[in-house]
C-alpha cells in the first residue's frame, strides 16, 4: 500500500492497437469537469507509458494523475483497465 498522494487533475485515456484514440479531463482538484483532449505533454507521457504496457488488450482505458507535492507536479500512471467497463466522461 502506498501512502496518500495530493491529485490535482486526472485525465482518461482510450487506448486502440498502443495509439491513443481520444482523451478528457475528468477531474481537476478533486471537482467533476469535462474536457476534450489532454494537454500534449500528458498525451506525451501517455503515449510513452502505452509503449511500456505489457497490458495490451485490442481496447482499454488508461488514466493519468498530476501527483502534486510540495516543490513539484509529476504524472502517474493512476489506473488500467478494460474499455466495457469504463465511463468515457467526455471522449469523443
Amino acid at each position: 500500500m502506498s501512502q496518500p498522494r495530493i491529485i490535482g487533475k486526472e485525465w482518461r485515456f482510450v487506448v486502440s492497437k498502443n495509439k491513443i484514440v481520444t482523451s478528457s479531463l475528468y477531474k481537476d482538484a478533486g471537482k467533476i469537469v469535462r474536457e476534450l483532449n489532454a494537454p500534449g505533454v500528458v498525451h506525451e507521457f501517455a503515449q510513452r507509458m502505452i509503449a511500456k504496457a505489457t497490458y495490451k488488450p485490442d481496447l482499454w482505458i488508461l488514466d493519468i494523475a498530476e501527483e502534486i507535492s510540495e516543490n513539484d507536479k509529476d504524472l502517474r500512471v493512476m489506473e488500467i483497465g478494460p474499455f466495457s467497463c469504463s465511463g468515457l466522461y467526455c471522449c469523443d
